[in-house]
């Protein structure tokens, strides 16, 4: 086994963050690609 610094658990908790919010912005992109979809959609069915 080898010490973990704080260096290295900030380092760690910096690139779960980064990777926590790139996939909040995926989803969140899915999420808006897949409303626009619906709601074009609905609007040929309306037609």
């Amino acid at each position: 086994q080898h010490a973990v610094g704080q260096e290295m658990k900030e380092q760690a908790i910096g690139a779960l963050q980064t990777v926590r919010d790139d996939l909040a912005a995926t989803r969140a992109l899915a999420e808006a690609q897949r409303a626009a979809a619906l709601a074009e959609q609905r609007a040929r069915a309306a037609v």
